[in-house]
């Protein structure tokens, strides 16, 4: 059974509305979430590198560094990378080989780690060079970090660590 009121204004019928609150608030609620959800998202990326650290920093030092050699002509080309830190902090740069010694398959395994006070490691940088074995250098005074990239053909191998 439908209730009905009359208008004030005029004499035709008006229906009152029976309503849930708990249907009316379950849009709003979900409208709130994907607000919130959505903030949160374009901070994390309007912050860029806010988590990175010095490993993810040189990997993209690298992939940057195999960018610019692809595009040129040059066989050779030096990295000059500077951790996140001050750059008198000490730090350590190490990068595993690609392959392990006796490995069957063909699968890059390589990882490198970057010390000091944001340090890391990822093995991203096996997306686009080759490491033919362990390369290691500590920096106790800080200072940049050179990695010598080489190209051949399509392939860029890192050929030095100084």
């Amino acid at each position: 059974m439908r209730a009905v009121a009359f208008s004030p204004t005029s004499r035709e019928p008006r229906e009152k509305l029976r309503v849930n609150i708990a249907d009316t608030a379950r849009p709003l609620w979900r409208k709130g979430l994907i607000s919130a959800v959505a903030v949160v998202l374009f901070c994390l990326y309007g912050c860029g590198g806010a988590f990175e650290d010095n490993g993810t920093h040189l990997a993209y030092a690298l992939e940057k560094g195999t960018s610019e050699l692809r595009a040129s002509n040059a066989s050779e080309l030096v990295v000059h990378y500077e951790t996140l830190d001050s750059s008198k902090e000490p730090y350590y740069v190490e990068i595993t080989p690609s392959l392990a010694a006796g490995q069957a398959s063909n699968i890059w395994g390589s990882y490198l780690v970057v010390s000091g006070k944001t340090s890391g490691g990822t093995s991203y940088h096996n997306r686009f060079v080759f490491v033919p074995q362990r390369f290691y250098v500590k920096k106790d005074l800080g200072g940049p970090t050179e990695v010598v990239l080489h190209k051949d053909r399509d392939h860029f191998t890192v050929v030095e660590l100084r």
